[in-house]
């Protein structure tokens, strides 16, 4: 989130593997730079009781730990997305 600073403490990213070989899952994480996540794994099927139908996912928490928007990774605007939560934010 160095790119989007004014995100911090507003929004949470959150990566998730269900990679069958949880080195490589580590391997990419590293490889992504993604040290401003939180990062985890799981299998699809823990994913499913949560609710998660299609990976790869995007999941954007809000600063109240509320889900602000779910949906596939390749159908989401995540900018656009975190600047209309902040704005709804503004306005409450």
């Amino acid at each position: 989130m160095k790119r989007n600073q004014d995100w911090d403490g507003k929004v949470e990213m959150i990566t998730v593997s269900i990679d069958e070989d949880l080195d490589r899952a580590v391997e990419v994480v590293a490889k992504q730079h993604w040290n401003q996540t939180t990062n985890m794994a799981t299998s699809l099927d823990k994913l499913k009781d949560v609710g998660v139908s299609v990976v790869p996912v995007t999941i954007i928490v809000a600063a109240d730990g509320t889900i602000a928007t779910m949906a596939g990774s390749h159908a989401l605007d995540v900018e656009k997305e975190v600047k209309a939560l902040l704005a709804r934010q503004l306005n409450k």
